[in-house]
């Protein structure tokens, strides 16, 4: 499956962070397997709260996992 779009940069921006799964998923309180599937396209962000939370865990704006310039309303 492929990823979606916040997914696959989710992938993107944690390899260039240099951040592990395991951190990522301490940071966030998500389990490893989802943050897996999030990244293959298997899951989705379904609350912009979450959407957050992993922005700021990989020091990023929201709009960078988006893609969209500007936050989700």
């Amino acid at each position: 499956m492929a990823a979606g779009p916040i997914g696959g940069a989710l992938a993107g921006w944690r390899q260039r962070r240099s951040v592990s799964l395991r951190e990522l998923a301490d940071r966030t309180g998500q389990s490893p397997q989802w943050l897996t599937a999030l990244e293959e396209g298997g899951e989705w962000v379904d609350r912009r709260g979450l959407l957050a939370s992993l922005a700021l865990a990989l020091r990023l704006d929201v709009c960078d996992l988006t893609g969209q310039p500007y936050p989700p309303g």
